[in-house]
């Protein structure tokens, strides 16, 4: 089977996570919620629009990466 990837995207908060809780899958994800509070000192709060716009650009970056490893 060729690799594959699925992306969810969404507004920060709207609910992806608990709507398609990709997690629970067993297979590599990335969740730009938990990767802004870890960069936030581990806080969901309060996340400032600097980090959201850090952990946008390494999702971008890494999805680019990604797909250009594709077949």
């Amino acid at each position: 089977m060729p690799p594959s990837m699925n992306v969810v995207a969404r507004p920060p908060g709207s609910g992806e996570s608990s709507l398609y809780p990709v997690s629970s899958f067993g297979s590599a994800y990335f969740n730009a919620d938990d990767r802004a509070a870890e960069l936030n000192g581990g806080s969901y709060i309060a996340i400032p629009s600097r980090v959201r716009r850090v952990v946008s650009r390494n999702v971008t970056c890494n999805i680019f990466r990604v797909c250009k490893a594709l077949p």
